[in-house]
């Protein structure tokens, strides 16, 4: 009776020790991973005047804050018609144009984030594009940017024809909190530094001007001293007279 009830306190131990070492694993996931999928509406731009009009591009799925993983959903064709505006957007030195939604804090309105490159370095890269999401600590969208393969512009288009799919990578780039400086401590390391400074200033008063204090009682002391002594001269003579 004693050995079961023994291996019944152990099993239910054992259960116990399973469970917190569960939720700890999942409490440590849920800090770093996203509470289901976290899409962003990328949309882009072949226009070269001020007023873009955009079309729909694809989805950025972000998967991890801790990991970075992103990825990139397309089911979007370039038409001939934008293969080549955008091929003429090339050779006029202009800017190809990106933005991402961001839905507001009261969820009625979409802000949009935007950023650009060049058309030229995006279609001598033939298409392949760095895309990078920034968000904050709590894992909101604070900005985007995209940069291509190819570095410069060479003066080198391709042809339409090779200017089929996009080929893009997504980067996640999560903001530190940096340290918050010690105002105080920093005032009264500059309170400490100035009552130093002031006690090791130097002194460039006279001999005399600096102990004039305990010089005068002296000079009245010996004063005092020299006439008493002449006094009881003065009357010792006159006696002997």
């Amino acid at each position: 009776m004693a050995e079961h009830l023994a291996a019944k306190c152990y099993n239910n131990l054992l259960l116990t020790l399973l469970f917190i070492i569960s939720s700890l694993m999942t409490l440590a996931l849920s800090e770093d991973e996203y509470d289901g999928l976290y899409t962003l509406n990328v949309e882009h731009s072949f226009s070269s005047g001020e007023e873009a009009v955009f079309s729909k591009r694809g989805v950025i799925t972000l998967h991890s804050l801790k990991s970075g993983t992103a990825e990139f959903f397309t089911d979007f064709e370039l038409s001939d018609t934008q293969r080549q505006q955008l091929k003429e957007l090339a050779a006029n030195d202009g800017v190809y144009r990106l933005r991402v939604g961001r839905v507001s804090t009261d969820e009625n309105s979409v802000n949009y984030l935007y950023s650009f490159v060049k058309a030229c370095a995006l279609v001598e890269s033939r298409l392949s594009d760095v895309i990078t999401v920034h968000v904050d600590h709590s894992g909101s969208l604070i900005g985007i940017s995209v940069t291509t393969t190819a570095p410069w512009c060479s003066g080198r288009l391709p042809a339409v024809g090779d200017l089929q799919d996009f080929n893009t990578t997504v980067e996640v780039q999560q903001s530190v909190t940096g340290p918050i400086p010690e105002t105080q401590a920093y005032i009264q390391r500059l309170e400490m530094e100035k009552q130093q400074a002031k006690g090791q200033q130097v002194d460039n008063r006279s001999f005399f001007a600096k102990y004039w204090m305990y010089l005068v009682p002296l000079v009245i002391f010996i004063m005092i001293v020299q006439n008493a002594d002449q006094g009881a001269q003065g009357g010792g003579g006159g006696g002997r007279g």
